[in-house]
C-alpha cells in the first residue's frame, strides 16, 4: 500500500509541474473538490460590499480637507492637468514608498515576524533581481508615470471627469462606482493574468515577473512593459477613464488597488488579526497570491474568480489558504525551513 500511494503521489506531482508555470488551465487529475457555492456566493458578497462601502465612506471623510488643499493649488495657477498629474503620481509614489518601506522596515528590523512567511532559501530574491526591480521602479516613478498620466487625464475628462473641486457624488453612488471599479479590476485582472500564463506568452511576457519566486512587496509592479498595460494599469484604471470618475474617487481608487498588490506580494499574512475581520487587510489575497508564485499552479487573480473557472486545484489539492499558511506562516510548526 505504501508503495501504491507513492506512485500515485509522484504521479500527481507529475501532473502538476507538467501543467505548471507555463500554462492557460493548470489542472490536475483527478481534480479536487472545490469549496461549496455557499462559500463561493459569501466571499463574491463580501469583495464587493464591504471594500466599495468602506472607500466610499473613506472619500467622504477626507474630502473637505482634499477640496480645501486643490482649491489653494487653483489659486496659485495650477491647471486641473498639472493637478491631476502631480497628484497622480504623487500618490502612486506615496503608497510604493511608504508600504514598501514599511514592509521593508519590518523586515530588516524583525518586527511582525510571526506575520512573516518563509520559503526555502532557493526560492528567496537575489541581490541582482532587487536591483533591477528597484531600477525599473524608478525609472516607472519618474519618467513612464508622468507620460501616462499626461494622456490619462485626455480620456478621463473626454469621459466626463469632473473638476478636481468639484462636489462628490452621494455615498451610494460612489459606492456603486468603487464597486465597479473592483469588479473591473478583479474580471479583467484574471483574464489577462490567465493569458500570460499560456505558453505562448509566459516565457515572453511574464516569466519577468515570476523571477520573484518568493514575493516582496516591491515586486509587485516589476512586468514586462506589454504586461504593465494589459494586466496591471488596464484593469486598475481601466473604469476610471472609461466612465469618467470624479478626480478624488479615482485617487481614492488608485490607493486602495496599490495598497492591495503591495499587500498580496509583501510575503506577510494578517489572517486572524482584528484588521482582517473588519476588512483592512488583504490577508487570504496575501497567502492566495504568494502560492502563485512559489508554487506556479493556478491562483490567477482572486479566490472567487479562480473558484468560478476553476484554476486552484493545487492550491486546494495543498489545504487552500489554511494548508499553505500551516506551511509557510513563520512561526507554524510545519513551517518549511
Amino acid at each position: 500500500r505504501a508503495s501504491e500511494r507513492a506512485s500515485r503521489m509522484a504521479k500527481v506531482g507529475a501532473r502538476r509541474e507538467a501543467t505548471g508555470g507555463a500554462s492557460f488551465s493548470p489542472r490536475l487529475q483527478p481534480r479536487p473538490q472545490y469549496p461549496p457555492v455557499s462559500e463561493f456566493l459569501r466571499k463574491t458578497l463580501v469583495a464587493y460590499t464591504r471594500a466599495p462601502a468602506l472607500m466610499a465612506l473613506a472619500t467622504a471623510a477626507v474630502f473637505p480637507a482634499y477640496r480645501r488643499f486643490v482649491r489653494g493649488l487653483a489659486r496659485r495657477g495650477w491647471s486641473e492637468r498639472k493637478i491631476f498629474m502631480v497628484l497622480t503620481c504623487a500618490v502612486h509614489s506615496g503608497m510604493y514608498f511608504g508600504v514598501n518601506g514599511l514592509f521593508f522596515l519590518c523586515e530588516r528590523l524583525g518586527l511582525l515576524e510571526r506575520f512573516r512567511m518563509v520559503h526555502r532559501p532557493a526560492q528567496e530574491p537575489t541581490v541582482k533581481l532587487v536591483r533591477a526591480t528597484l531600477i525599473e521602479a524608478i525609472v516607472g516613478q519618474a519618467i513612464t508615470a508622468p507620460l501616462a498620466t499626461y494622456f490619462i487625464f485626455d480620456k478621463c475628462k473626454s469621459a466626463g471627469m469632473a473638476a478636481p473641486d468639484a462636489r462628490l457624488p452621494g455615498l451610494f453612488q460612489m459606492y456603486k462606482h468603487f464597486a465597479i471599479a473592483h469588479f473591473f479590476n478583479n474580471f479583467f485582472f484574471y483574464w489577462a493574468h490567465r493569458l500570460v500564463h499560456a505558453k505562448p506568452l509566459y516565457a515572453r511576457i511574464h516569466k519577468q515577473h515570476h523571477n520573484w519566486l518568493a514575493t516582496r512587496s516591491i515586486g509587485a509592479e516589476y512586468a514586462h512593459p506589454i504586461e504593465q498595460v494589459l494586466a496591471n494599469t488596464g484593469p486598475s484604471v481601466g473604469s476610471m477613464l472609461l466612465f469618467g470618475r470624479h478626480p478624488l474617487v479615482f485617487w481614492m481608487w488608485l490607493a486602495f488597488r496599490l495598497e492591495e498588490t503591495y499587500e498580496a506580494h509583501s510575503n506577510y499574512y494578517f489572517g486572524d488579526t482584528f484588521l482582517a475581520k473588519i476588512g483592512l487587510t488583504h490577508a487570504e489575497n496575501a497567502a492566495f497570491h504568494s502560492a502563485h508564485h512559489s508554487v506556479n499552479r493556478g491562483n490567477f487573480g482572486f479566490w472567487h474568480l479562480d473558484w468560478l473557472f476553476g484554476t486552484m486545484d493545487s492550491y486546494l489539492a495543498d489545504g487552500g489558504t489554511e494548508g499553505y499558511v500551516s506551511k509557510h506562516l513563520r512561526n507554524a510548526p510545519s513551517a518549511v525551513e
